[in-house]
């Protein structure tokens, strides 16, 4: 998605042969420091910043004068100051960052800063920065911030970017002194981080008494994923009451989902079957069932014909939406022929599929659906004839808007109007 300038649009008047008109300026980086410079007072620290910046030699470390201005107005930074220095520091990093020397010495300066007496709000921005290229070296200032409750959200916020196994082992080592917010905060930076070597550790957080910790616990095996995850969540769809089984099935979606991008389509399917033989909400079974037909690769179309042959019929909305990618052509033709026996809504639903299919056997199911005995049914296939619909189907077009009443009517006149082709013009 396109991103929007964060700065609106500068607009000049200039006259022009006596007239006034209007010139849209498109401002850059650059020319937003210019317009920052000019705008802050000589003795804002931010300017001065930016001077002392704009001096440094090139390749000057990034520990200089530039980058203490900075710190010394974000040490008594808070949000209502505006931008400010969080601004500074922002462009100061991000100058720095593919330098491997200063965006160390960078990150070294500001991890001493969070060990300091700064402000809250000063030490939450530096976080985000260190968020953004922090490494292992920030680690222990931040392990220490995660058990002093203020700074525990921006700690973690910074540790779940910080690549390498000493960001899990600072969370995890954080678990056991935890407690309420910032413990499920944890768990959830965890999950996030998609830390594989918490998962024993968070299975049996998932299984005890704290029942805000343990929710939080199934959502993060869900988000880190694998079999072993997986092997804790899937007793808890029997062994647990209603909630907790709903939860653990929305987690175990996630694991299965994960199992179908790393093309293991045995994985994600036995974990679909689980949650269909579950006790749990329709929409919970119906996203399993379509992500059982997705396993199913070239079987998909088989496993759709037996499911719309088959007596549950909650599950023939995910069967229905799945025929599209599943029959090409005249394949389409047996599924043609399941559609009198359907409940009235999957006759709906299934006609508006067969809308798009050119083949004379879906036309010919569409016709006949148009002499449904209910009323939804036939004003779907008629509206359907306005796409699947030829010249022959432009008589009982033409009755049904002369003589119906009410939606099939309205229907029948617009499939008339909007349908194309010499053949229907004529008829």
């Amino acid at each position: 998605m396109k991103r929007e300038d964060p700065m609106k649009d500068l607009r000049i008047m200039r006259p022009r042969n006596g007239a006034r008109k209007k010139r849209r300026v498109r401002v850059g980086p650059a020319g937003l420091a210019a317009l920052a410079l000019l705008i802050l007072p000589p003795s804002s620290g931010w300017a001065s910043a930016r001077d002392a910046s704009s001096q440094a030699p090139p390749g000057a470390a990034a520990v200089g004068p530039a980058l203490e201005n900075i710190l010394k107005e974000l040490a008594v930074y808070d949000h209502a100051r505006g931008i400010g220095p969080a601004g500074a520091l922002r462009e100061y990093v991000l100058a720095r960052k593919d330098s491997p020397a200063e965006r160390e010495a960078c990150e070294t300066r500001l991890a001493a800063f969070l060990d300091s007496d700064a402000s809250i709000a000063g030490k939450a921005f530096v976080c985000r920065m260190l968020r953004l290229m922090g490494s292992e070296k920030s680690v222990p200032t931040l392990a220490k911030m995660l058990v002093q409750g203020e700074t525990n959200d921006m700690a973690r916020f910074a540790l779940e970017k910080i690549p390498g196994a000493a960001a899990d082992r600072a969370l995890t080592d954080a678990l056991d002194g935890s407690q309420g917010t910032d413990k499920i905060g944890i768990i959830s930076s965890l999950g996030r981080r998609k830390s594989e070597e918490a998962v024993p550790l968070l299975g049996g957080i998932a299984g005890g008494p704290d029942k805000d910790a343990a929710r939080a616990a199934v959502i993060a095996l869900g988000h880190i994923g694998g079999k072993k995850s997986a092997g804790i969540l899937v007793p808890l769809l029997s062994n647990s009451g209603p909630e907790a089984r709903e939860r653990a099935a929305s987690a175990l979606l996630l694991c299965a989902e994960a199992f179908l991008l790393e093309k293991d389509t045995a994985g994600a399917s036995t974990i679909y079957e689980k949650i269909l033989k579950g006790k749990l909400p329709l929409v919970i079974r119906q996203a399993a069932m379509k992500g059982k037909l997705t396993a199913a690769g070239g079987n998909t179309a088989e496993w759709i014909l037996a499911v719309l042959n088959g007596r549950d019929t909650d599950m023939f909305a995910p069967a229905i939406a799945a025929i599209p990618d599943a029959f090409h052509g005249p394949a389409i033709v047996p599924v043609c022929e399941l559609l009198p026996g359907l409940p009235a809504s999957s006759r709906v639903r299934l006609i508006a599929v067969l809308a798009d299919y050119p083949e004379a056997a879906a036309r010919a199911a569409i016709v006949e659906a148009a002499g449904d005995p209910a009323i939804e049914v036939r004003t779907e296939a008629i509206r359907a004839l306005e796409r699947a619909g030829d010249a022959s189907c432009v008589p009982l077009l033409a009755g049904r808007a002369a003589k119906s009443r009410g939606a099939e009517q309205a229907a029948a006149r617009q499939s008339l109007w909007r349908a194309r082709g010499a053949a229907i013009d004529e008829a």
